[in-house]
């Protein structure tokens, strides 16, 4: 009754995969609610003592004024507690102080820690850095640096501190230049020295801090018209990424990375500025796509080109190469006025004036077009008229790799949006975790990326992201630049429950700790949230472990309309010696509405060609209704003809048949049995009627964390295995419940053949139109796979799940 010819064709289609530990699992340990501040974080590694966590506390603040930077000590249990305050408010006076912009902390255990202090003046007086003790929290001395800094590091060996001065644009006032100051602390041995040492600081601009051959021709200005020798004054470092030797500074409104040479001939002077240009990317650009269609109807479909300008950077090296990762939120002037909506009138050109005049040739309309899309106003004029012909926005909604000329390595495009789309959608770039906020800021900067840190964890390289208006905390592993996949995700934010007091929302920093550094002797995250000070959220801190996920594919699910005596051949892979139940459901439809259900299924389970057991007609006595609950699948009725196999110590490949001597519909279920239960690959050998015929596949996720995964549907390609008929042209949709999470129709527009070889699949060659798709998915739920043919074609189909390492 089962064929031995089909079963090596399936055996022959399905190949195994070889999983990695390379996902992990964000889980929260503990956070302290820090009302005003939590905005910059920094860990101390303490030599002798507990570790300590360093956070700005100065924003937001409805009742007095108080500026500092509170330490709290990091416990192997990774609990917070307060240990002291260091207040800045009598350096420059309360009123006359803006903000507590950035802290870090010394990396050579010598007890002490630095902090930048904007004056609120700051186009005219020049900012401070602070140090002050850590164990009392005592300020020990001050330095001037340049106007309005911004972010403060050390160099990796601690002899210098780093410090971005924003020079921040101000309308309608004179403007301050842009320096990077360097303070050399190499002296001092501990906190202590500071009372006798004043470290020395040299501040280098962009008029007379340039190299030999460097000049700011090239470097985006945002306001228009001005002359070549002011331009330096629009030059604004926003964060740099020191080396021993170098420093590399983001130039956010500037949409470039500057290099500062710290030794060497040009010593404090910039070796180069490397303009970022424009990458194009595939967004939601409008901020109303839910109306009237609910989650299904967010759209990323709005090809446009954007500016980097980057906010945070880190640096390290890749494959024997420096590189940077830069978190590219994007930043428009303080007064918005550089930005403006793609279509507001006589922004964008769409209509042509005449011979040689250029338009924009695609929709400005604010629903079905980029309309709605914030724009720069200073970019993508391409023939000097009045109007816009390149939309360009501001931001990419993306981290960016770069080498050390600024050459793009790689970017993670439409990834965080996908991601956020397919699986929390109520969070889909909602603003600031507000209530309701769902796409809310699509037509801005999106989830708008803008906390980053770099770490490693068992050899393989990680960035972690934090995007501030969509509120979640995102790991990528790029240990291989081709298959970057995002591995790991955490938001406490579900998209309806943000009210007063909650915390852990807006993230804009992080900080990796490595398990050798870390009091908990596990690898963590301290993230720095700013929480919302208009609707009253507290800015908090929070330590984030990162744990192997749990995340597994632990059963699946065919249903098919047979005809009678044909084959029905799931073909599954087992990792790890586990238990596996196997059914075949007719009658047992008849409960769910299911008409048409097959009368009597068989069932035979093989390993290659070798029948190892089969089931006509299941028994309690062979297989227990106890294993049906233990593995979450719905009951069947005692006697019923539906088909049943429990395997005991699972491992390897095999190929499941089904068979009946009649037509109907049937379910063909497998169930992974035990905490262990995964499946490395599923694939299910059927086929399709056409006229509305459909074969539907199921699969279900478990544990925690995320799960990458390649599903497809062959079906011309089958003819080079013996097997003519296939379908023509076969389209998967994938779904979570009712939410359409992917869908694809020819192979090619949604995965590479690349994508084929990571996950050990056969090639497609010239079959064009079988259809894939990758996705990364959340553990805790259950997906269905639709496919179709077109019109009223039928034949053969091959459904594929591979879980991609």
């Amino acid at each position: 009754m089962f064929s031995k010819s089909i079963n090596r064709l399936a055996s022959a289609l399905l190949l195994l995969l070889v999983t990695t530990s390379a996902r992990a699992e964000l889980r929260f340990v503990s956070g302290v609610s820090i009302p005003g501040g939590g905005e910059v974080v920094a860990h101390y590694n303490h030599p002798s003592g507990a570790d300590l966590v360093l956070v700005t506390n100065s924003l937001g603040r409805t009742t007095g004024v108080s500026h500092k930077v509170d330490i709290y000590s990091l416990a192997a249990s990774g609990a917070l507690t307060f240990v002291a305050s260091a207040n800045f408010d009598n350096i420059l006076g309360a009123a006359a102080t803006l903000s507590v912009s950035s802290v870090a902390a010394d990396p050579n255990g010598r007890g002490f820690g630095v902090a930048t202090i904007i004056p609120t003046d700051n186009t005219r007086v020049l900012g401070k850095v602070a140090f002050f003790e850590l164990a009392t929290g005592n300020v020990v001395r001050t330095v001037d640096v340049g106007f309005h800094p911004d972010a403060v590091k050390f160099t990796p060996d601690g002899t210098k501190v780093i410090v971005a001065n924003e020079g921040e644009f101000t309308a309608n006032a004179a403007q301050a230049p842009g320096s990077v100051s360097v303070v050399n602390v190499a002296a001092i041995t501990s906190a202590a020295s500071f009372n006798t040492e004043v470290p020395a600081v040299t501040t280098v601009d962009f008029n007379t801090g340039l190299a030999a051959g460097v000049n700011l021709n090239a470097v985006r200005i945002n306001v228009v018209n001005i002359p070549a020798a002011e331009r330096y004054l629009y030059i604004e470092p926003e964060f740099t990424a020191p080396t021993n030797d170098k420093v590399y500074v983001t130039l956010q409104e500037n949409n470039a990375i500057a290099v500062l040479d710290l030794t060497g001939p040009n010593a404090n002077k910039f070796t180069a500025i490397n303009y970022l240009g424009t990458i194009t990317q595939r967004i939601d650009g409008s901020d109303q796509d839910p109306t009237g269609g609910g989650i299904n109807a967010i759209n990323i479909n709005d090809v446009v080109p954007g500016l980097p300008m980057p906010d945070t950077m880190q640096t390290f090296v890749h494959g024997g190469r420096r590189l940077m990762a830069t978190a590219n939120e994007g930043d428009a002037r303080t007064d918005d006025g550089d930005i403006a909506r793609a279509g507001a009138a006589g922004i964008v050109d769409v209509v042509l004036d005449g011979a040689g005049d250029l338009v924009f040739a695609g929709s400005v309309n604010n629903s079905a077009g980029i309309g709605r899309l914030n724009i720069s106003r200073v970019d993508g004029n391409l023939d000097a008229d009045a109007g816009i012909e390149v939309p360009t926005m501001i931001g990419t909604r993306s981290f960016t790799l770069w080498d050390e000329a600024g050459n793009r390595v790689f970017d993670s495009g439409s990834m965080i949006e996908e991601f956020v789309r397919n699986n929390f959608p109520l969070t889909f770039n909602m603003n600031n975790g507000t209530a309701n906020a769902i796409d809310t800021r699509s037509d801005d900067k999106g989830p708008e990326p803008e906390a980053l840190a770099y770490g490693e964890i068992g050899g393989r390289q990680y960035i972690f992201l934090g995007a501030e208006r969509q509120n979640g905390l995102f790991q990528f592993d790029i240990t291989d630049l081709n298959k970057v996949q995002i591995v790991g995700y955490f938001n406490v934010v579900n998209g309806t429950s943000v009210v007063t007091g909650t915390q852990y929302v807006s993230p804009e920093t992080l900080v990796f700790v490595s398990a050798a550094e870390s009091p908990t002797g596990r690898p963590c995250l301290i993230a720095g949230y700013e929480g919302v000070p208009d609707a009253n959220i507290d800015g908090s801190v929070a330590i984030i472990e990162i744990v192997p996920s749990a995340a597994q594919i632990a059963a699946s699910s065919i249903r098919a309309n047979v005809v009678a005596n044909q084959l029905l051949t799931v073909g599954f892979r087992v990792a790890g010696a586990d238990s596996v139940l196997t059914r075949a459901v007719g009658p047992g439809l008849a409960g769910f509405g299911v008409t048409n259900a097959l009368e009597d299924p068989r069932i035979a389970l093989f390993s290659g060609t070798t029948q190892l057991d089969s089931n006509d007609d299941w028994s309690a006595t062979t297989t227990p209704a106890s294993l049906f609950s233990a593995a979450g699948a719905f009951p069947l009725t005692a006697g019923s003809r539906d088909a049943a196999l429990a395997r005991v110590g699972a491992s390897g490949t095999f190929t499941l048949q089904m068979a009946a001597r009649t037509a109907g519909n049937t379910l063909v279920e497998l169930y992974g049995l035990g905490a262990g239960a995964r499946f490395g690959a599923l694939s299910a050998l059927g086929w399709t009627g056409g006229a509305g015929d459909m074969f539907i596949g199921g699969f279900a996720i478990t544990g925690t964390g995320t799960k990458t995964v390649l599903i497809r549907a062959v079906g011309a390609r089958l003819s080079a295995f013996g097997l003519s008929g296939g379908l023509a042209d076969p389209k998967i949709e994938v779904y979570r419940g009712a939410l359409r999470v992917a869908d694809n129709d020819d192979w090619a527009s949604g995965v590479t053949a690349a994508d084929f070889t990571a996950a050990g699949a056969f090639g497609l060659d010239t079959d064009a139109k079988s259809a894939a798709v990758k996705i990364t998915l959340t553990a805790g739920a259950a997906y269905t796979v639709h496919v179709t043919g077109t019109g009223s074609v039928s034949g053969h189909l091959l459904l594929e799940v591979y879980d991609l390492p």
